[in-house]
């Protein structure tokens, strides 16, 4: 007696649980029908506390924390799920659902890989070949994407960089080039116009020092040469001279700075 005794109180516990597993589930699919899915998590739960290796309450928790878009959690649970399925129907159940957290994540290389799975364990599952269709597509469209992204990220790149690039050789640019060329020539021009001019009114000058002074002697009482002064047209003429070659100089670096200098062969310059 006492051994039945025990057994029937085994057995009566073991149904105990298994009510409270499924009024778990049952509960947890009323909450989840009214959409409140973090209700139905709480006896989803209770259902996997009092039966843990029962496939339904997995593969149910993992439906409400899919519903509120907790991914990694629903991953988990759906995954124990395909660990506690009985059958091949079930574990396709299960990848299924994996197949639709990743791709949730936009992980379609993943949820193909998942769907396929599915497949492989109920081949004849029509939602799951869709499924797995429109997982292909969408990872084709995002990979083109990403192609183009990073087309369009070297092409930035390569424009920051050309920004970004010291223009260490700027004096060595053929129109600095030209222009240092004209400034030295237009200095060197200027130059030898002043010492022309300079000559020439040193010249002018030993001339009047040759010619004898007509209102007075070429030396003072005392024998010494007696300083000559030049003449005010002299001076008039030397200062006109010199004035006509600073315009001459000046009309010349204006010329040159009309030029337009081609920074390319062959480029026109209009």
């Amino acid at each position: 007696m006492k051994i039945r005794f025990g057994i029937f109180l085994i057995f009566c516990a073991l149904a105990t649980s298994a009510q409270q597993y499924n009024s778990g589930i049952n509960q947890g699919n009323e909450a989840f029908g009214e959409k409140k899915y973090d209700e139905a998590e709480v006896n989803y739960k209770k259902a996997t506390t009092e039966k843990p290796t029962g496939f339904e309450g997995w593969f149910n928790l993992g439906d409400a924390l899919y519903k509120q878009e907790r991914y990694e959690e629903a991953m988990q649970a759906y995954t124990k799920s395909a660990e506690l399925a009985t059958n091949p129907q079930k574990a396709a159940l299960a990848q299924h659902n994996i197949g639709n957290t990743f791709a949730a994540q936009k992980k379609y290389k993943e949820a193909a890989e998942a769907y396929k799975n599915a497949l492989r364990l109920n081949p004849n599952d029509e939602e799951t070949r869709y499924n797995l269709a429109k997982a292909l597509r969408e990872l084709k469209q995002q990979q083109q994407q990403q192609q183009q992204d990073q087309k369009q990220d070297d092409k930035k790149d390569d424009k920051q960089d050309k920004k970004e690039e010291p223009q260490k050789n700027d004096k060595n640019k053929p129109e600095d080039q030209d222009k240092s060329q004209d400034q030295n020539q237009d200095k060197k021009d200027e130059s030898d116009q002043n010492d022309d001019a300079k000559k020439k009114e040193e010249q002018k000058q030993e001339e009047q020092n040759q010619k004898p002074d007509q209102n007075k002697g070429d030396a003072d009482p005392n024998g010494k040469p007696k300083e000559q002064k030049m003449k005010p047209e002299d001076v008039e003429r030397l200062l006109e001279a010199v004035s006509n070659e600073e315009k001459q100089t000046r009309k010349r670096v204006e010329q040159k700075g009309k030029v337009k200098v081609k920074t390319k062969p062959g480029v026109k310059d209009w």
